[in-house]
């Protein structure tokens, strides 16, 4: 009897460091993967989430990027491509779509997909939408995790609907199972047991504001003295960062965790979840806040409208405007039946609409289909 060969999917990405295109594989791969032998190729390393990824019985590869100039780097993808020989290739991050693209059509690839997972602005990212338009061509079709991005790159670049599929993130509701209460979550954790706690889990990037929202927590200490803003995360931004703490006076309301593997944890000992970003993809922070059963306090943006109904499961501010963040993030503070309304409704939303078993098949039609 002959066996039917499964479809080949080559996942191209510039890292396999821990962030939100790499987590998504992490979460979707293993899940989305019948009559698919799925391979993962990192452009740098394998990096933990290649490990967790192999862990898994994902075939993982690297390219062993050494410098940004590292002409080999093309020979190196050939010959995986020759390797594995996949009737699919999907690529992430503008590095990994921009080789992934002219390597892939002169290897004769069957489909060349990109997934598009953040919204940039043209006027800062410009050279990237320059060779992103100039080789657009070379892609049979588009995947993005919000109807923003969608909006933006269809516009942007003149993508064709047609060659587009939107599929939001997802996210794993069982580790949000069991977690321990408030006060035990925050003895493991040596939080204060008494004190109202903000959070932002972020990298420490320009694109996330933490600069507005310290500049906010400035406005809540003035009416809340005892308020304390925990920050998880780490990235290029952290000296700016710390020095804007030191600017607002708040050095001894700011908690800093740096990166964590325990962030259902954190978000179990805190009050309120805050995020002034200034453009997503789609937030798994935000997300995940949402399935801890948080209120959320968030920029209004269409990305974050798509997970955040103001009102109902989250308040939404203007971007870069810390005088309205810290009226919302007041408003919870002194409001704890407001915060338990919002964060009631925001866990039921989350649930009902982006668990990720019911996200993970809609990638398995969605790689049948390509």
């Amino acid at each position: 009897m002959t066996m039917t060969r499964p479809k080949v999917i080559l996942h191209l990405i510039t890292g396999l460091e821990v962030g939100g295109a790499e987590s998504m594989l992490l979460k979707i791969l293993p899940r989305a993967c019948e009559g698919i032998e799925h391979h993962v190729c990192s452009i740098i390393g394998i990096g933990p989430i290649g490990d967790k990824l192999a862990a898994k019985g994902i075939r993982v590869h690297h390219l062993d990027l050494q410098h940004p100039i590292d002409l080999g780097v093309t020979s190196r993808l050939r010959q995986q491509i020759k390797a594995v020989q996949p009737d699919v290739l999907i690529t992430y991050l503008p590095h990994a779509d921009l080789l992934g693209r002219i390597v892939g059509r002169a290897m004769h690839v069957p489909k060349i997909i990109t997934s598009i997972r953040v919204k940039i602005t043209r006027s800062k990212y410009l050279p990237f939408f320059i060779l992103d338009g100039l080789t657009s061509p070379l892609v049979h079709h588009y995947h993005f995790n919000s109807v923003a991005t969608a909006d933006l790159h269809r516009r942007y670049l003149g993508i064709p609907r047609r060659k587009t599929t939107v599929i939001p993130n997802g996210i794993e509701l069982e580790q949000f199972n069991n977690l321990p209460d408030q006060q035990e979550a925050r003895r493991v954790l040596q939080l204060p047991a008494d004190k109202i706690l903000v959070c932002c889990v972020a990298r420490l990037r320009r694109q996330k504001g933490h600069r507005y929202l310290i500049q906010a927590f400035r406005h809540v200490t003035h009416q809340y003295p005892d308020a304390m803003l925990v920050l998880v995360g780490d990235g290029e931004e952290k000296q700016s960062i710390l020095a804007e703490i030191d600017r607002q006076e708040i050095n001894k309301n700011v908690i800093m965790l740096g990166n964590r593997h325990d962030v259902p944890h954190i978000l179990a000992a805190v009050d309120i979840f805050v995020l002034t970003t200034l453009f997503e993809g789609m937030s798994n922070s935000i997300m995940e806040a949402m399935a801890a059963g948080l209120p959320i306090v968030t920029t209004d943006i269409p990305e974050n409208r798509e997970l955040i109904t103001n009102g109902r499961t989250g308040l939404l501010h203007p971007p870069r405007d810390p005088l309205r963040a810290a009226d919302a993030l007041l408003e919870l503070i002194t409001n704890k039946a407001h915060r338990e309304m919002l964060g009631r409704a925001a866990q039921e939303d989350i649930r009902a609409r982006f668990n990720i078993e019911k996200i993970a098949q809609r990638y398995q039609t969605f790689y049948e289909q390509l």
